[in-house]
């Protein structure tokens, strides 16, 4: 089961959910409607991914929605660009989520380019990955390959940074959808094979690697 929290602090170009990056987007929903539809599907479900938008921005919805969920005995993974690592820290702390997917967009120090994001955003995102992987929840870093932005020197310094994760996937653009940025629709799409050798890249610091892209699903390297 995914919820889906409007309102995000990056302007990644790429993104494919421009409609909800505004903090004025989405609808406003009670907590206790969320509670229910959980409480309605609980039987079906393993667990509830908070994704976005960037769901640490709404902290307390965020995290009464997850006390719920692990109430219930089902598991939270957690969507997030990493860029509110003390909402982040309080849930680890709390035993609020069991997964941490963690976008790694570039290199630290082209982060204003790629995600339009203040200074000081990088290291926000560092600091994140450390409580991740200092915790007992699963750390998953991604990163989206965009051809002409984010490329194999990317790619090799998130790996050196995320070699402890538990799994880095790198993922397919695709110039469709809700794109923010609608001059990237011209923009030809990474090949699985190119992929496949921007995964060899990351394999050399990361013990799992997977590639995923449309034509082949999920591939560990």
């Amino acid at each position: 089961m995914i919820v889906w929290f409007a309102g995000c602090n990056f302007r990644c170009p790429y993104c494919q959910n421009a409609s909800i990056v505004p903090p004025g987007s989405g609808r406003d929903c009670p907590i206790d409607e969320l509670k229910s539809a959980i409480d309605e599907n609980v039987i079906w479900i393993d667990g509830v991914v908070f994704s976005g938008g960037e769901p640490t921005l709404q902290e307390r919805a965020l995290m009464e929605l997850s006390a719920h969920v692990k109430e219930k005995k089902r598991g939270v993974l957690v969507d997030t660009n990493g860029s509110r690592p003390t909402v982040l820290e309080t849930m680890l702390n709390e035993g609020l989520v069991d997964h941490v997917s963690l976008d790694l967009k570039a290199s630290p120090e082209r982060y204003p380019q790629v995600t339009g994001a203040v200074e000081g955003a990088a290291a926000r995102v560092l600091e994140s990955l450390e409580l991740s992987l200092e915790s007992k929840a699963v750390t998953e870093v991604r990163t989206t390959v965009v051809p002409g932005l984010v490329g194999a020197k990317d790619i090799e310094s998130i790996a050196k940074l995320a070699k402890e994760c538990d799994v880095y996937y790198l993922q397919q653009f695709r110039p469709e959808g809700d794109l923010l940025d609608k001059s990237l629709v011209s923009v030809r799409p990474p090949t699985h094979r190119e992929l496949v050798r921007l995964g060899a890249i990351a394999k050399r610091y990361v013990a799992k690697v997977g590639v995923k892209t449309r034509e082949f699903g999920v591939q560990y390297i």
